[in-house]
């Protein structure tokens, strides 16, 4: 009975193991370890309950990298890699405890902003987050000078729902890139 205990135990504690990984695997970009789009709609859906209870506000932010796919055609697909993991690592340690970042795909990152509730505080911020993000990044024997483009949504103004706040955070940011390099822009429901 004893041995059939031990084991039993050992099974559950690998059970629980196993579970744990696939939930990161379901959960997680596999290159960054950032939350993939999974975990995201699931915080945002969180982060809407707490700011409808508190009746505050929250800022999304839609990043998307300017000439990505220039280094990846010139430099090829590992350098590529190398490059976004060293950009979600900037974008960790400059929101820091401000929110969440998350990886969509290919050079789409989100950042939830729980700690910003205004416009003029998102713009302070994003001009911060792009200084940071711009300065250059030494990759093997290449330098490469990062640029991004980034559309802003602020709930509850421009979406109630966690789909609508990206769908218009990223229509924004097709405006920013429009303007140039290096650009962010706020939504407005004329650019739908």
């Amino acid at each position: 009975l004893g041995l059939v205990t031990s084991k039993l135990n050992q099974i559950l504690v690998q059970f629980d193991n196993t579970q744990n990984k696939l939930r990161k695997m379901a959960t997680r970009d596999p290159l960054t370890g950032l939350p993939n789009r999974t975990l995201l709609l699931e915080t945002i859906a969180v982060t809407i309950g707490r700011a409808k209870k508190q009746q505050c506000q929250f800022v999304l932010l839609f990043i998307d990298l300017d000439r990505f796919k220039n280094v990846n055609d010139s430099l090829g697909h590992e350098i590529g890699d190398q490059f976004l993991i060293r950009v979600a690592r900037t974008l960790e340690l400059a929101v820091g405890q401000m929110g969440t970042v998350a990886r969509l795909g290919g050079d789409e990152f989100v950042v939830l902003a729980d700690g910003l509730e205004s416009p003029s505080q998102a713009a302070e911020f994003v001009d911060k987050l792009l200084i940071q993000l711009n300065n250059p990044m030494q990759l093997n024997e290449h330098t490469v000078h990062p640029a991004a483009s980034v559309g802003i949504a602020i709930y509850p103004d421009d979406g109630l729902r966690a789909e609508d706040l990206i769908r218009h955070a990223d229509i924004a940011m097709y405006s920013a890139k429009a303007a140039g390099s290096n650009q962010w822009a706020f939504f407005k429901s004329q650019m739908t």
